[in-house]
C-alpha cells in the first residue's frame, strides 16, 4: 500500500509540474538598447542610464530621484530600440515608470515595435492601451506602475518603443521582452546597428506625425471643397487632384535630418494648391 500511495503522489507531482506554467524569459535582460535624445532629467542622470533599462533592477524609493530610474524632461516623446542579440519569437513586453505627483503624468502611449533586421519596423501596438484595457494606472496619487502585455505573437531581434509624455516628463527603470511561444525565426542577412536601427524608427515616428498633420489637412480641404461656390465640373476636377495629392502624400518619407518645415513633400504641396485653387 505505501508503495502505491508513494508512486501516485510522484504522478501527481510529476503531472502538476508539466502543467505549472513556466516563467518567461526576459529577452532584455542584459541586452544593449540606445534612446533618443538622451536622458536629462538631472535628479537621476547618470552614467548607468546606458545600462539600467534592461538591467533586471527595479527602482525602490522616491522613482525620479534614484540613480536607478532613467528620466527624461522637457521631452514630449523618447524612442528606444533594444536589441535582442538573435531574432526570437515574442510573447510580452513590460515597461516600468511611476507618475502621480509633481507635474509627473502617465504617458500617453508606449508604441511598439518589432523589427528583424533594424531597418524595416513592424507596428505591435501601443502597451499603455493593450495594458490598460486589462489594469489601469493608478489615477489621484504618486504610484508605480508596469504597462504589460502578453499573448503577442510577434518575433524579431530588435524591439523598438515610441513613448509619448503628458506634461513633458518620461520616466522608466526596466523594459522586459518575454520571450514568446514556437521557434526563433531565421535571422536577417545583414542587421543593421543599433544605432542605425534607432535612426529607422526615428524615420517611423516623423513619418507617421508628418502623415497625421497632412491627413488633417486633407479633410480640412474636403470641407472646404464640399461648401465652395464653384460649378459641379470644377468640384470634381479638384475633388480629383485631391484624391491624386492625398494618394502621392502617403509614399512620402523624411529624409535624412529632416526638418519639419510645411509642406511635407509634394503631395501635401498639392493639397495645398487645391485649397488656394478655391
Amino acid at each position: 500500500m505505501t508503495g502505491a500511495i508513494g508512486f501516485a503522489f510522484l504522478l501527481a507531482v510529476v503531472a502538476a509540474a508539466a502543467g505549472a506554467p513556466r516563467e518567461a524569459i526576459n529577452l532584455a535582460l542584459g541586452r544593449p538598447y540606445a534612446v533618443s535624445p538622451p536622458p536629462n532629467y538631472p535628479h537621476c542622470t547618470d552614467p548607468g542610464d546606458a545600462t539600467q533599462l534592461t538591467d533586471g533592477r527595479y527602482t525602490q524609493g522616491y522613482f525620479w530621484t534614484q540613480s536607478s530610474t532613467v528620466g527624461w524632461t522637457g521631452r514630449q516623446s523618447v524612442a528606444i530600440v533594444i536589441d535582442l542579440g538573435d531574432a526570437a519569437p515574442i510573447g510580452g513586453l513590460r515597461y516600468s515608470t511611476a507618475a502621480g505627483v509633481a507635474g509627473v503624468h502617465w504617458p500617453s502611449a508606449v508604441q511598439a515595435f518589432v523589427s528583424a533586421d533594424g531597418r524595416q519596423w513592424r507596428p505591435v501596438g501601443d502597451l499603455v492601451a493593450l495594458s490598460d484595457a486589462r489594469s489601469p494606472a493608478p489615477a489621484g496619487s504618486y504610484a508605480t506602475h508596469r504597462y504589460a502585455c502578453d499573448g503577442l505573437t510577434v518575433s524579431g531581434r530588435f524591439v523598438g518603443l515610441l513613448v509619448s509624455a503628458v506634461g513633458g516628463y518620461i520616466f522608466c527603470d526596466e523594459i522586459e521582452v518575454l520571450r514568446g511561444e514556437g521557434a526563433a525565426p531565421a535571422p536577417a542577412r545583414q542587421a543593421a546597428s543599433i544605432t542605425e536601427a534607432l535612426g529607422a524608427l526615428e524615420a517611423v515616428q516623423s513619418t507617421a506625425a508628418a502623415q497625421r498633420i497632412v491627413a488633417a489637412d486633407v479633410r480640412a480641404v474636403r470641407a472646404a471643397l464640399a461648401d465652395a461656390p464653384v460649378s459641379a465640373e470644377r468640384r470634381r476636377a479638384l475633388s480629383r487632384e485631391l484624391d491624386a495629392a492625398e494618394a502621392q502624400s502617403r509614399d512620402w518619407r523624411p529624409p535624412a535630418r529632416w526638418r519639419a518645415i510645411l509642406p511635407f513633400g509634394p503631395g501635401h504641396a498639392r493639397v495645398w494648391a487645391v485649397r488656394g485653387a478655391l
